[in-house]
């Protein structure tokens, strides 16, 4: 039977610190050796540091941040604290190679593809991934779907076997619907993405319109996905 389941600039100088804790769930994930835009407010004096104590930056901030930190080593990353006006929030910095080696095909153009490039990504014509913004019935057995506003509702293929709608700290607005016999992906639910499951053991992940592949938080995304259909 199947299943529905629903800087101011500034650049820091910085030691390799292992914190006693790791960041919390609301943490901010960014890409280290690029400017990168902090998704929250930071008003007054503040003052970026490791959790032991080591200050990576200060300042007066009177609205949104661009923070950069100097690359990191492959496979790097920083974690720190930014506290302002009694407030705190965790910030960790990452390699910007966060596929390295994972062989794909990329059938995206512009922004997205060069983000998948920066990645890591290794260009395969005949690799079981794919990252698309056309699905067809090709064999891949992991499919990254993108598709355009214009491209939704997309009917799911007729041998789907599980859906499940997956909703990340930035919620996105897919969701799924009814019409007549067949269900439809479309807009205006709260969705991330949704990942349908096949009799034909492929697994195709549907991402908002809106996703961007240029963000370390999304891209960490893709990352977890990666991983665990290697299992």
């Amino acid at each position: 039977m199947k299943r529905l389941s629903f800087l101011l600039l500034f650049l820091f100088v910085f030691g390799a610190a292992v914190p006693d804790a790791g960041p919390g769930e609301n943490a901010a994930h960014l890409y280290a050796g690029r400017p990168q835009l902090l998704p929250f407010e930071v008003k007054g004096e503040f003052v970026i540091r490791t959790r032991h104590g080591r200050i990576l930056g200060s300042g007066v901030g009177a609205g949104q941040l661009t923070v950069q930190v100097p690359e990191l080593e492959k496979g790097g990353r920083v974690e720190a604290v930014i506290e302002w006006d009694g407030r705190s929030r965790d910030l960790v910095f990452h390699h910007p190679l966060l596929l390295p080696g994972l062989r794909a095909r990329t059938a995206l153009a512009g922004p997205r593809r060069a983000a998948l490039s920066e990645a890591g990504i290794v260009k395969a014509a005949a690799a079981q991934v794919v990252f698309t913004d056309s699905f067809g019935a090709a064999g891949e057995s992991v499919v990254f779907f993108f598709p355009p506003r214009n491209g939704l509702p997309w009917k799911i293929p007729d041998d789907w076997r599980t859906v499940a709608l997956h909703r990340t700290k930035n919620a996105g607005t897919l969701s799924v619907q009814k019409v007549k016999e067949d269900f439809r992906v479309d807009t205006g639910g709260r969705a991330t993405y949704i990942e349908v499951a096949t009799a034909r053991n492929q697994r195709i992940f549907i991402f908002d319109p809106g996703f961007d592949l240029s963000s370390a938080e999304n891209m960490l995304i893709i990352q977890q996905i990666v991983k665990e259909a290697k299992k």
